[in-house]
This record gives C-alpha cells, structure tokens and sequence, in this order.
C-alpha cells in the first residue's frame, strides 16, 4: 500500500507539488456532452472525448497528492470534493470506445461495463479514499465505496469477462486495478474478496502467457510499461495486505526477463524501439526498474534518464505509477558506460545492437501479435542519436483501426515498413504469416529470417532476409535471397527513411543528407531502378509527420534473385567519402 513518509522524502518530491499546483483547474473540468459522447459511433473519433476525459482524471491526481500534502488548504479540499461526486456521477467510467452499449443503456436495468480506464477510475478512488482517510466528508467515502461496489466490483463479480483470457495488458490493467480496489474495501473474510483475488490470480497468469522466456512484451515498451505496472502495482499490494502466496508461485527467471525488457528496449535517452503501437519516445518507468532492482539487483538497471517532474503524470492522468514512482525511489544505482550492447529476443526474433553512436534493430515474429503491424524482416537504424531508418510507430487511434480497416493504415501496413513488394504482394495479417529464423549469430552480428510465409505470392518458393551489421564503419547491410517458379517476376524494395534531403546519385549509390550527416545507400548487386517519395502521416497524438519511402525495383528474369544493399551514415567533415 501507500507509505507517505517515503513519498515525501523523495529529492523531487517538493519540486512535484509545485508543478501540481500550478496546474490545478481554475474552471471545474468539463464533464463530456452527448454530442461528444456519441462522436465515436457516428465517425470513429475517440480523442475529443477521451481528452475530456483525462483531464479530469488528470485533476483528481493532482488534488489528491495535494490534499495529502497540505490538508489543512480548504481550496484544494473542496475542489477535490467537487470533483470526487461529480466523476462517482458519470454516467459511466468507461470510454465509448470501449462501451457495451446494450448494458449501458437498458431501459430496465442500468449495468455497467468494465474496461480499462473504469477499473482505473475504481483502482485510484479506492487508494485515495484510503489515503485521505478522515480528511474527506464520510458521505464521500461512502459514495466512493458505493460507487465501486456497483460500477467495479459487483460487474466484476456477476459474470466473467473477456480481459480474464487476453494475454495482454487488458488482464493485467483491469484485474489488478480491480484486486487492488476490492482490497482496500473489503473485509479479509469477506467471500467476496477470496472470490475476487482468486480470479485476479489466475488472470495475473495468463497475462504471464503473453510474455516469452525472453521477457519480450510484443505490444510494444509503452504496453509493456502499462500492463506490467498493474500487474506489479497488484502483487506489492496482495503481498503487503495478505499472506497469499501467489507471487511465489511464479517463474522468478521468467518475471526478472520481463523486468529487464525495459533496459533492452532503451536507444539511447528517452528514444526507444518502437514497433508495434508504440511511440518514439517514451519516459522511463522509474518506478518499475527500482522495484525490481531491489528484487534482482545483479540484473535490473536503474534507467539513466532522469525523472522529470512534468513527466510524473502521463497524459491519461494516471494516479497509480506518479505515486509509486514517488514512493519506490530508494534503490539507486552508480550510471555505468557501455561500449556496445547486443541483444537477441528468441521469442520476438528481435535482434538489438547498441554502441555509443549506432544503433540497429530487426524484427521478426508473426503478424497476429497484439498491437499487430505486419513487419517481419523490418529494421531500424540510428546514427548519433539522430534517426535514418525509422518504424512509424503507433497512429492515432480510431474506430477503423481496430476493425477491419486496421490495415489501410500506414504504420500497420507493410507499406509502412522497410520490406519489399512481391509481384504486387504486400505482406499479409495472421498466424499463418510468421517469420523463421534461418540463423542467428550475436556474435557475428547477423541474423537470417526466412521470410517466405509472409507473402502469398503464387511465384515466390523462398524469401530470406540477411542482416548484417557493421558498426566500424557504421553500416548496415541487408541481403535478400528470393527464389521463384517463374521467370517474370517484379521485386520493389521498400525502404522507410526518416525525413531528410536527396543529394545526388552516382550510379548505384544514393546520397542523403540530415542535419549534419549523410546517409548513403549503396546497391552492390548492381541492378535495379529507385525513387523517393515523401510519406506524409499522422502520430499516435494525431499530430502530422514526415517521411521518405525510397523505392528500389527491380524485373527479375532467373529463378534465383539477390538483392544486396549497404548503408551507411557519416559526418559531414567526412565528405571525401561521398
């Protein structure tokens, strides 16, 4: 549970309050109309409400840890009490995305729908009623308790739901907010709470099952961050509150591999890989590394980008991680300089180099993972922090792009990925399309995938994709070897550069140029004609970005086909090299 002592000793803890004040509402937050309610069934937007509806998460954070602070400030008490009766007033916690409809609005009998954000809105309530114990009005806190019993746990409790069988950070999310909440209600002996936790156990292990021997979350860091904070958040509480022994039960190799997948996944700063649905840049989860740190401390590294206090609270105004990353701050860790790291996820057949100036990742799998872009074979390339073969990351999320439309968007495309076009085939969604690894050899830093079962061309016998890297000269190298049952065949191969300027083309080299360096891409198989197009899109935030799709086709007319290319990034002052 929550120790305030250990909040307030943290060295940012002052410097935090003073953020949060500043940022207290002047205007009561809005409460969201039907008209912007409804915006998601009539033309799939989500983020108009959705931003309402943060907000006002985003306050009762605030006011919380401020009320706590400083109790005795009538102004933030009664904010927080405004805002307290009128979230337990809503007509639901739940987003219209997520919205069962039939339940929400039967005539005859309203029910509620559990999703993420309702069991988060119960998780926070419960903690913070806890918390300020004796500070807020008793008829509060018993329209809190009332509140959760009939919108959380009663639901809960009534039927089983579907977040209970997905290996993903739906069972983690929902099920440990819902844990944590029924503990801090419920009576020890009450049967309802041993039903409850007995259910959240055994879907804590099939969030596990999402997760490999490699520790790999395949949603993505950002998804990792969420549904193993809850799952973390779950076990600290059951553990501190009950002698339930369920944490034990569990794989410790298997949970320390999942804690280190943070450290992994980190390029350099806050910059990190981000396939699948995840941004570019995302701040670390301070305080899962020091709780783990302090389990395995021989494995868990303590990130070394500093905590920012502006970060504190994410744009979902999350009470959970701002308050632990307070609390869990203890361990620390002297900063150790790396000259160069690899990685090899089995599991996710993703392949991870890392030295002080380059920075190169493949991606293999299947395209049915959580969060899916189809993008077996794809790779990202980093030079002196700045970025040259760039993933897209996460779109803006709508109604399409968690139907049957998800995969006209760009970054869940292969069009949005650096893998080729094979008589007019793109890669497909599924299982069935996976990815082998033909070989890996860390050392060596090269993989191989077989890639033949991610396209359904008629033509094609084989597809593999050589990577190779090559960090003296800071280069990247990828062969492809096709075979076919036909002579007339169209190879384009497909590359997404981040946006930067087309300098000059000497025969089978092409030379671009970014800030101040050149990036050079060198076609050692000799054949084939390119272009470059700019890709212009929108982020996860819906902001609009820049890209370069170059282009390099090819007619092939032999059963065996290699295509061999080379880049390469390099200084300006280097210029004798162009």
């Amino acid at each position: 549970m929550i120790d305030f002592s250990k909040i307030k000793k943290h060295k940012d803890y002052s410097k935090a309050i003073h953020y949060f004040e500043n940022r207290v509402y002047n205007d009561f937050p809005e409460v969201p109309s039907y008209e912007l309610f409804n915006l998601f069934w009539e033309n799939g937007n989500r983020s108009v409400y959705e931003k309402l509806y943060f907000e006002r998460r985003k306050q009762l954070t605030y006011l919380g840890i401020l009320v706590k602070n400083q109790p005795e400030n009538a102004l933030y008490k009664n904010k927080l009490e405004k805002l307290i009766y009128s979230i337990c007033n809503e007509f639901t916690w739940c987003l219209p995305a997520h919205l069962d409809k039939q339940r929400e609005f039967d005539p005859q009998f309203k029910q509620y729908t559990l999703d993420l954000f309702a069991c988060e809105t119960a998780f926070t309530l419960a903690e913070l009623s806890f918390l300020l114990k004796g500070l807020l009005p008793e008829d509060l806190e018993l329209l809190i308790e009332h509140s959760i019993q009939v919108r959380i746990l009663s639901p809960f409790l009534n039927k089983n739901w579907n977040f209970e069988n997905l290996e993903n950070n739906w069972s983690a999310v929902c099920t440990g907010s819902i844990g944590i909440a029924a503990l801090y209600l419920l009576e020890e002996d009450d049967s309802n709470l041993e039903e409850i936790l007995t259910r959240v156990n055994a879907t804590m292990d099939v969030f596990l099952k999402g997760f490999g021997d490699d520790g790999a979350c395949l949603e993505g860091l950002n998804y990792w961050q969420y549904g193993f904070r809850y799952f973390t958040y779950y076990i600290d509480c059951l553990n501190r509150e009950t002698t339930n022994p369920y944490f034990e039960t569990l794989n410790q190799e298997k949970i320390k591999n999942i804690a280190m997948y943070q450290q992994k996944m980190y390029l350099f700063d806050r910059t990190v890989i981000n396939v699948s649905d995840s941004p570019l840049e995302i701040e670390p989860a301070h305080d899962l590394a020091r709780y783990y740190r302090s389990l395995f401390p021989d494995d868990i590294k303590i990130p070394d980008t500093p905590l920012e206090v502006d970060k504190l609270v994410d744009h979902c105004g999350r009470w959970a991680p701002m308050i632990r990353t307070l609390q869990w701050s203890e361990v620390e860790e002297p900063k150790t300089e790396e000259s160069q790291r690899i990685e090899w996820l089995n599991d996710a057949q993703m392949f991870i180099y890392k030295n002080q100036e380059f920075q190169v990742v493949t991606k293999g799998g299947h395209n049915d993972e959580p969060h899916n872009h189809n993008d077996l074979g794809h790779f990202i390339l980093f030079y002196k922090e700045t970025p040259f073969c760039i993933d897209l990351g996460a779109p803006e999320y709508t109604k399409d792009y968690f139907e049957d439309k998800r995969y006209e968007t760009i970054q869940a495309s292969s069009l949005g990925h650096s893998v080729p076009i094979i008589n007019g085939h793109i890669q497909e969604s599924g299982k069935v399309q996976i990815s082998l690894v033909k070989d890996i050899n860390p050392n060596d830093l090269k993989v191989v995938y077989d890639l033949t079962r991610a396209y359904s061309d008629e033509h094609l016998l084989t597809y593999h994709r050589e990577i190779k890297v090559h960090p003296k000269k800071n280069a990247l190298r990828i062969r492809d070897y096709f075979k076919f049952n036909a002579t007339q065949n169209l190879v384009k191969q497909r590359f997404i550069l981040s946006d930067m300027k087309f300098l000059t083309t000497n025969g089978f080299e092409l030379i671009f140029e970014k800030d101040s360096f050149y990036f050079k891409a060198t076609i050692l198989s000799g054949k084939g004609t390119f272009y470059t197009e700019p890709l212009i899109y929108r982020d996860h935030f819906g902001q609009k970005q820049k890209a370069i799709v170059l282009d390099i086709s090819f007619d092939s007319k032999e059963l065996e086909e290699l295509v061999d290319i080379e880049f390469r990034c390099f200084r300006k002052e280097e210029e004798a090299d162009v």
